[in-house]
């Protein structure tokens, strides 16, 4: 597994149409979504996270069972594992309508896939090279079906 991974050609810095020169970070900025930050996460986030996913992975998170049983034809899944899934898909919609064709499938088993994407991802995060190489090995295999970062 691994392999290198190929910076695109970008110059640092790019002369604008109207001659204001602009830099990568500029760019990233201007294309990323507003809840992107390139801020590590801090040892007390990280324990929250851990935390919290050890909850939903165990299926012991009591915020799905009282929702459940409260209203049982709203909360899509039988367990908290398939309810953050399909509520994760969902809410992936919501925010960018565009891949919404992409879903149309099975969810749940999307939400499954994205479940455990999330797993590996916490299980990770203290090893940076098994992260990156597994997620630019996530994003070859996006791009082989078509699917782009950039909407």
């Amino acid at each position: 597994m691994g392999g290198s991974v190929t910076k695109p050609n970008i110059p640092a810095k790019m002369e604008h149409q109207h001659g204001r020169v602009v830099s990568e970070e500029d760019l990233v900025k201007a294309l990323m979504p507003i809840y992107y930050t390139k801020d590590p996460i801090s040892p007390a986030e990280q324990e929250k996270v851990v935390k919290s996913w050890k909850i939903i992975a165990s299926g012991q998170a009591a915020e799905f069972y009282r929702l459940k049983k409260a209203d049982p034809d709203h909360v899509t899944g039988q367990t908290p594992m398939e309810f953050f899934g399909f509520s994760l898909v969902r809410r992936f919609i919501e925010v960018h309508p565009v891949v919404q064709h992409m879903f149309n499938k099975n969810v749940v088993k999307q939400g499954t896939l994205f479940f455990r994407m999330i797993a590996f991802t916490i299980a990770a995060l203290d090893d940076e090279s098994k992260f990156d190489s597994q997620f630019v090995q996530l994003a070859k295999t996006h791009n082989r079906m078509g699917i782009r970062a950039v909407e």
